[in-house]
């Protein structure tokens, strides 16, 4: 599957990376869809979806549809792991994983009347040590 094969077009993303602090990175087996993970997070700050997959197409010199496909088997598959209540980690850069939060009372800012908020879970990521080096190397 395209997710665990080594990644080949590695010049675009050692650019990237090395330009970000982050050339350790380039220097390992990485599969694709760390990579893609890594662009996600990285550029979800500035980039829509469709930017974000032009980019990696044009990094990976793949077309624009496996692109897409790409990340939305990417989100997918993290999706389906956090449902299951499983957590999704990737050495280094973080983890995925659900958070329980207990019922409680708030208030309705309009009206100042207290409502119940029910108990739900909800995802969280917590970075990695190599992500948080990286990125406190502004």
């Amino acid at each position: 599957m395209f997710f665990n094969q080594p990644f080949q077009h590695v010049m675009p993303f050692n650019l990237f990376f090395a330009k970000l602090g982050l050339t350790a990175l380039t220097s390992f087996g990485i599969t694709t869809s760390v990579y893609i993970l890594i662009l996600i997070y990285l550029l979800e700050l500035f980039m829509n979806k469709a930017e974000l997959i032009e980019a990696i197409a044009t990094s990976a010199d793949i077309s624009k549809v496996k692109a897409g496909e790409a990340v939305d088997a990417f989100v997918t598959s993290v999706t389906a792991a956090l449902k299951k209540g499983e957590t999704v980690t990737l050495v280094g850069f973080g983890s995925f994983s659900t958070a329980e939060r207990a019922a409680r009372v708030g208030r309705n800012p309009k009206t100042g009347k207290e409502i119940k908020i029910s108990a739900t879970v909800t995802p969280k990521f917590k970075p990695g040590k190599s992500l948080k080096e990286a990125v406190a190397k502004k």
